[in-house]
């Protein structure tokens, strides 16, 4: 069979492409396209893993809100969690988007030791601050 034909198989990855080449040009764009939430990173993945231990509501992740793409968001609380980890937010570059990202938005941050080291901590203020947000809700 001739390469490239039709019918040759195709390796594939198990990783989807915007999870296995997360700053590529473009994938912000195949993001949207797609709809489709995803972790970009093992902070972000352990952190949904987190929150699904403790039966809480999943967030979405990823996606474009007020202009900006955050890491986990709760679009039916208006709730907005960004995962800090020095591995990307260690350039200046990323530092500034932080501090003006931070500017444009009431979110929780929480580090790479709030997951991993302080995670019964930090599911107890995620937990508090979907409940506050949940009865303002229903206030």
């Amino acid at each position: 069979m001739r390469p490239g034909c039709a019918t040759t198989p195709r390796r594939t990855t198990s990783k989807p492409a915007s999870r296995a080449t997360p700053t590529s040009p473009g994938i912000a764009k195949l993001r949207r396209a797609l709809a489709a939430d995803v972790t970009l990173s093992d902070l972000e993945a352990d952190f949904v893993a987190l929150v699904r231990a403790h039966d809480l509501p999943l967030p979405r992740t990823n996606i474009d809100h007020r202009n900006d793409t955050v890491d986990c968001h709760w679009p039916e609380l208006d709730l907005t969690i960004e995962l800090l980890s020095f591995r990307f937010h260690a350039t200046r570059h990323a530092f500034e988007q932080d501090v003006a990202r931070r500017r444009r938005s009431n979110h929780i941050a929480f580090s790479w030791g709030d997951v991993y080291e302080r995670g019964e901590r930090t599911i107890a203020e995620l937990a508090a601050a979907i409940g506050a947000r949940q009865r303002a809700a229903t206030g």
